[in-house]
């Protein structure tokens, strides 16, 4: 297989035009993504359904965006970048007709859209963010995006139950909905990104690339961590509002508000985790800490509901679950040999990985609940599967050191020769 090298771009000014764009993106993926959650409650009064088949609102969009990221990464090397984020755009507002919908199927379809936009858009920003930005710029890039989209999330879960309250939830959907159209057309006028599509690769070497870079020891063990992470995270947003309003007598909003500490303390640490990475060339140190506190602090935000003890539970938990995301989702396009494609390729699959999990984590824990009568069996089942992400911070090699040793290997076979 032929091993090249990332070509970026000159700096350019309009290229902080097209990070904002995406920024503003990802936010609007923020606001719908988990704006279910705080509701669910009234969802499932409104349309007399259990909680697992209510989970699919959440577990079913992970599905799809997890199947369609390796779409979107391997769109990203085929297509011309600005027509495929133009289109994951008008996907992801797909929500903006729940007012009009009235059906809970209509309601999952609308979401399952939202999900596939998603899917697509995640692998496909990774090539124009290597074209646009240096590699030292690119960890502080990506956690400012990461930091930005959090924030959607955060902005909903603090607002659906109180927006619902005033104009009903169909309407508050369809509200948040509505943001996301909005970017579809700023990217409509705004996107102006050069065509980074290598016309000389064709389609079957592309998939060849794609085949190998799933095959990778690097691709394996980002994915495994962020799946533990990620699956954890996914079913401790969708349930613990349900949870605390059902067995601990908080109001919607109430727990809508405690919950959303999590993307707000993650929100934070990812920011930060961005100014590290400028200032630290390691990544598994920050891995590995992710990986502790988000372990720790699963257990805690259920364990100790009802006490005190359950804001520093959640505190620990929101921060770990951000913190890394920056480290993870640059170590791709500092691998040696990782070109544009290949790194958004091996995005795509820690991406389709991870939202594999994150589709069976909420489910669970709505079919035990529904079996057992109790949140407990599927919260610690998930609590476990994050252990994940502490592991592959102890597995993974750092790049720079991979780096290092490949010009070393590349100095000692021109010296043989």
């Amino acid at each position: 297989m032929d091993i090249t090298t990332p070509s970026y771009q000159p700096p350019k000014k309009y290229r902080f035009v097209i990070a904002g764009l995406i920024g503003t993106i990802m936010f609007c993926v923020g606001l719908s993504f988990f704006s279910v959650a705080p509701i669910m409650p009234l969802i499932l009064e409104e349309y007399s359904i259990s909680r697992g088949t209510g989970s699919l609102l959440t577990s079913l969009v992970i599905l799809v965006q997890a199947m369609f990221s390796l779409l979107g990464g391997l769109l990203a090397g085929l297509l011309r970048p600005r027509k495929v984020i133009l289109f994951g755009c008008i996907l992801i507002s797909a929500p903006v007709l729940t007012f009009a919908l009235g059906n809970f199927w209509l309601l999952l379809l609308s979401r399952v859209l939202m999900g596939l936009g998603f899917g697509i858009l995640g692998p496909a920003t990774i090539p124009i963010l290597m074209q646009y930005f240096r590699p030292k710029e690119l960890p502080l890039v990506n956690s400012l995006i990461m930091s930005i989209s959090v924030l959607g999330i955060t902005i909903s879960s603090l607002s659906v139950a109180k927006i619902s309250d005033s104009i009903g939830w169909e309407q508050a959907l369809s509200v948040f909905g509505s943001a996301a159209l909005l970017s579809a057309v700023l990217w409509l006028f705004f996107g102006h990104v050069e065509d980074i599509t290598n016309t000389d690769i064709t389609t079957n070497k592309k998939i060849r690339q794609a085949i190998s870079v799933i095959r990778k020891k690097e691709t394996v063990i980002l994915s495994s961590a962020d799946g533990g992470a990620f699956g954890q995270y996914v079913a401790l947003v969708a349930w613990l509002p349900t949870f605390y309003f059902e067995f601990h007598g908080l109001s919607l909003i109430r727990a809508g508000v405690l919950v959303s500490l999590l993307p707000l303390v993650g929100c934070l640490s990812g920011f930060m985790a961005g100014i590290l990475s400028m200032k630290y060339s390691a990544r598994k140190p920050f891995l590995i800490a992710s990986g502790a506190m988000v372990s720790l602090g699963g257990l805690g935000s259920f364990l100790t509901a009802g006490t005190p003890l359950v804001y520093p539970s959640l505190l620990l938990l929101g921060a770990g679950s951000w913190l890394y995301v920056p480290f993870l989702l640059t170590i791709p396009m500092e691998l040696p040999g990782n070109d544009p494609a290949r790194a958004a390729m091996m995005t795509g699959v820690i991406f389709a990985i991870g939202g594999l999990v994150g589709f069976a984590s909420p489910l669970t824990v709505g079919i035990l609940t529904d079996a057992t009568g109790t949140y407990l069996p599927g919260f610690v089942t998930c609590s476990v599967l994050s252990l994940g992400l502490l592991l592959g911070g102890l597995l993974i090699s750092e790049p720079s050191e991979l780096s290092t040793n490949r010009q070393v290997n590349m100095s000692d076979q021109k010296q043989c020769t």
